[in-house]
């Protein structure tokens, strides 16, 4: 709860800050600064007293998915340093409402009632609304701003009719005492499961998994590259850390009855992630249809959590993030928000900038699953649960579709070893986001333990 209070503390004042016009030069240190200190703090607090514990419980795996959710934003503040150069006397409030966005993530993460899982979607989502549409000059952020608006309107309205029904079954929004009414009684209504699948709905939309994934690609590319690196990690991993604690401590002992349904999610979001991904050309795009495929892949983890995979969801959680966080940085130091970046366009970076080349081949081999990278053993771990859980079928479509993965990321390697068409434009040293992610993707490849001894 404190660590809530903080960050929300953090963000007005970032509000005030950009109110004068000597603290607003140095807005994003005083939040970097806060953030590490935030950071620092959260490991220790999971045991502490809990202010409201029927409303939010700051556990274990509440604490250490906030603390990577505080480190992959302190790396996209790092990140942000010249992004919102074009509306610099409003960039207090770009922060401050980005720091909203992980108030909620941490209410998402933390909650253990429904009421609060609902609160903090709308405080991230509503943030990540107008985030989306910062870029007012130019016409894709409105219109991304705006397709995110309608279709996350549409998804609340599913999860609060999943809840109702929820409600109305049980009569009550404790995740505690859900459990306990699904554990006593002996015959559910058929209310009860109706509200089941419209939450998945809901949250399947969060996530970007299929057939709920079609706002992700628009959206990503119209919404500034900072804040699609924003939505495409922080906020895909709070949704499936979210995801696992619902579904672990309330639907656990009817997971006979959704299974089907999310294996069928799973299977179309794998298929269409990957195979659509083949076709795209620009560098955004790709990386969106890459996070959709990863979506199935961490939805795996959802459908073992029989087999408590919430160490697999971690440890891919923490992967996958590194390596998306590590491209769109690298995409954000050879482009700008006005133009389409082309894959093609990355031609001949092994020669004007080789370090950086070198790490964005380390973090490709990492989202294609190549060991000895942490990406490889993120899937292992996610498989290994399914296929002990008996899901062995989805799980053989899991690798095969891995395989097509493989194909795409190595496109993207290929350009960079390639001979320019033009001199390419880009800084001769490694952004110091990149170097970090590259590091997390060797470094917890190496020594898997570091991750799993978390919980």
């Amino acid at each position: 709860m404190n660590i809530l209070i903080l960050v929300s503390v953090l963000g007005v004042i970032s509000l005030f800050a950009g109110l004068s016009e000597s603290l607003r030069q140095h807005t994003r240190t005083i939040i970097v600064a806060g953030l590490i200190a935030i950071t620092g703090l959260t490991m220790f607090t999971w045991n502490a007293k809990q202010f409201f514990p029927e409303m939010l419980n700051f556990d274990k795996y509440a604490a250490v998915f906030t603390t990577v959710i505080l480190v992959i934003s302190t790396l996209i503040f790092v990140l942000s340093k010249d992004q919102f150069n074009h509306d610099e006397i409003h960039k207090g409030d770009y922060y401050g409402i980005m720091l909203f966005t992980v108030a909620g993530a941490i209410m998402m993460v933390s909650f253990s009632n429904l009421t609060m899982l609902f609160l903090g979607i709308e405080t991230l989502s509503v943030s990540l609304y107008t985030l989306a549409g910062s870029r007012k000059d130019l016409l894709k952020s409105s219109e991304a701003a705006f397709k995110y608006f309608l279709l996350g309107a549409f998804a609340t309205g599913f999860l609060l009719f999943g809840i109702a029904f929820i409600y109305g079954a049980t009569g009550t929004f404790s995740v505690s005492g859900i459990s306990d009414y699904v554990h006593n009684t002996p015959q559910l209504p058929a209310i009860f499961y109706g509200g089941v699948i419209l939450i998945m709905i809901g949250l399947l939309f969060k996530v970007s998994a299929a057939p709920f994934h079609f706002w992700a690609p628009d959206v990503y590319e119209g919404s500034p590259n900072i804040i699609t690196s924003f939505m495409a990690t922080a906020v895909k991993v709070t949704a499936f850390a979210a995801f696992y604690r619902l579904f672990s401590g309330a639907f656990v002992d009817v997971n006979e009855k959704w299974d089907n349904a999310l294996i069928i999610a799973i299977a179309l979001t794998l298929l269409i992630g990957n195979f659509t991904a083949l076709a795209q050309t620009g560098l955004k795009r790709l990386l969106a249809y890459s996070g959709i495929a990863n979506a199935g892949y961490m939805l795996l983890a959802v459908l073992a959590l029989k087999n408590d995979a919430s160490n697999a969801l971690l440890y891919y959680s923490i992967s996958y993030a590194a390596a998306s966080l590590g491209a769109f940085a690298v995409l954000i130091s050879v482009s700008d928000d006005e133009k389409t970046f082309e894959i093609s366009s990355l031609k001949g970076m092994s020669k004007s900038n080789p370090l950086q080349a070198v790490l964005f081949t380390i973090i490709m081999l990492s989202m294609a699953g190549i060991p000895p990278m942490a990406g490889f053993f993120g899937k292992y771990m996610v498989l290994s649960a399914a296929i002990k859980e008996g899901y062995l079928a989805i799980s053989l479509l899991a690798i095969l579709t891995s395989l097509v993965g493989i194909y795409y990321y190595f496109k993207v390697i290929a350009a960079v070893y390639s001979a320019p068409d033009t001199e390419v434009q880009t800084e001769n040293k490694a952004n110091i986001v990149v170097f970090i992610c590259a590091g997390i993707s060797l470094v917890i490849g190496a020594y898997p333990d570091l991750i799993l001894n978390l919980f």
